[in-house]
């Protein structure tokens, strides 16, 4: 977006405020529509968000501020709904008959968001490496963002293959 890297805050604060603004909506889709559904439409959203990045050369302030503003939406239900929906599945298990284990299940969400931020980051430094990522080569920034669409549209598909564990995750 050719702005100094002060600007960052900025755009966070962007995507942060409207994250913060979309919480009650995400908690109300959640309620009407089940946890899984929600979470499928918000990696669906992100993944959509981040495949239109690479037309932010045609206006970068407007449409990257625009486009980092939208990302807030998805990210406030992939910010709240993975431990509504582990507590989900501690509570199904529970009803079944299985010994309570919460703290086995967050600390396995906690070991796979590890290594999911290990491999993006070790990613995005292999993009930049081999793609370039400056003003120059800027190639590797948005191949960054494309295969981060990519896993987002990845991650839909998996919670919505979720098996359903009752009538309120739909």
């Amino acid at each position: 977006m050719h702005q100094p890297i002060s600007f960052t805050a900025i755009a966070l604060s962007m995507a942060m405020g409207t994250a913060l603004l979309a919480f009650p909506a995400i908690n109300i889709f959640a309620k009407k529509f089940g946890t899984r559904r929600v979470i499928s439409g918000s990696a669906l959203l992100l993944a959509v968000i981040l495949c239109l990045t690479p037309f932010i050369h045609f206006y970068p302030i407007v449409i990257g501020l625009l486009l980092i503003a939208l990302a807030g939406i998805p990210t406030a239900g992939i910010f709240v709904l993975p431990n509504s929906m582990l507590a989900d599945i501690t509570d199904h298990k529970m009803t079944n008959g299985y010994q309570p284990g919460v703290a086995i299940y967050f600390g396995i969400q906690g070991f796979i968001n590890k290594i999911i931020l290990g491999l993006a980051t070790a990613l995005t430094g292999v993009l930049f490496d081999v793609f370039g990522n400056t003003l120059a080569q800027p190639t590797g920034i948005i191949l960054d963002s494309e295969v981060a669409a990519g896993l987002a549209f990845i991650a839909c598909l998996a919670f919505w293959l979720q098996p359903k564990l009752d009538a309120g995750n739909r």
